[in-house]
């Protein structure tokens, strides 16, 4: 069973119960999803809110994001080792969280 062992299916098993479910993922073998048919539906509603108000952030914002990741990028070549250290800086001065997130992000696809 792709090297699972018996307590990963009495995790599973677990997991079920609570609502969480087991797919075949085929990079990883596995992975977890939730069944959101089984939570109250306030929760579902502040679920659905937050993905609502993150997809909007990201609408927003994520030109500006892949500006701000140009920008520090491009300062690679002329900070040469030091660079990584300024750029951790870059980002963490950054607000919010969310934006960090959306300029990490678009720094790794440019790596």
């Amino acid at each position: 069973m792709l090297g699972r062992s018996s307590g990963a299916l009495n995790g599973e098993r677990a997991g079920r119960a609570a609502g969480l479910h087991w797919r075949p993922n085929p990079s990883t073998g596995f992975s977890m999803s939730f069944n959101l048919a089984k939570l109250p539906q306030d929760q579902r509603q502040a679920q659905e809110d937050e993905k609502g108000r993150l997809f909007e952030f990201w609408q927003l914002n994520n030109e500006r994001a892949k500006g701000e990741a140009s920008r520090i990028w491009s300062e690679k070549d002329k900070r040469k080792s030091k660079w990584q250290d300024w750029a951790t800086e870059q980002i963490d001065a950054l607000n919010p969280p969310e934006y960090q997130s959306l300029v990490k992000r678009e720094l790794a696809r440019m790596g």
